[in-house]
C-alpha cells in the first residue's frame, strides 16, 4: 500500500469506529493535517471499496436499530419490535 492508502485506511477506520458524521469528517484535514493530505470522504470511500475488493450492500434499518429489513423482514412496513414506521411520509427510509 502507498502512504496515501495508509492515510485513507486510518481515516476511514477512525470514521467507522467513532461514528463521526460526514460533516465532521470533512473537518479532520484542517484539525489534523497529514502528508499526504486526507482526501475527501467520497474519495476515501471509493478507495476503501477498491482496496477491500468488496461492494457494499445497503439495507433499510429501524431508526431505533431494532432490526434490519432483510430476509424475513424485507416486506415489513414497521419494526416488529418497537412499531416505528419503516418509511417517512416522503417515502424514504
Amino acid at each position: 500500500l502507498t502512504e496515501l492508502d495508509h492515510v485513507i485506511c486510518r481515516a476511514f477506520a477512525y470514521k467507522v469506529s467513532s461514528h463521526t458524521t460526514d460533516k465532521d469528517f470533512a473537518k479532520l484535514p484542517y484539525a489534523f493535517p497529514t502528508n499526504p493530505p486526507t482526501p475527501s470522504l467520497h474519495k476515501v470511500r471509493s478507495r476503501v471499496v477498491f482496496l477491500s475488493g468488496l461492494t457494499p450492500e445497503f439495507y433499510d434499518c429501524c431508526p431505533n436499530s431494532c432490526c434490519c429489513y432483510t430476509g424475513a423482514y424485507d416486506k415489513l412496513k414497521e419494526c416488529p419490535y418497537c412499531r416505528e414506521k419503516r418509511y417517512r411520509a416522503d417515502g424514504k427510509p
